[in-house]
């Protein structure tokens, strides 16, 4: 069985900007950063990925206007529910 990756599930507004313009656009944007607070009580995880993967989720999340922290939690929420 060949296992989907995860991200190939989110659903992707297309562009017509380059890889560099999405870039620097993520880079160059203050809102992308992770916030510190939130409403909720929350936990802390660090995870290893793959560079490629991170860059994908970098990407993803950047077309669709989200932080990384948001698609990946998301993410997770749709893989418990579906269970």
């Amino acid at each position: 069985m060949v296992k989907k990756s995860f991200l190939a599930a989110m659903p992707v507004k297309p562009t017509d900007k380059t890889d560099e313009e999405l870039l620097k656009e993520i880079s160059d944007n203050p809102q992308r950063k992770a916030k510190a607070k939130t409403d909720e009580d929350t936990t802390r995880i660090n995870i290893f990925l793959p560079k490629a993967l991170h860059s994908e989720l970098k990407a993803c999340s950047a077309l669709q206007g989200k932080s990384m922290n948001d698609m990946v939690v998301g993410l997770i929420n749709q893989f418990i529910r579906q269970e």
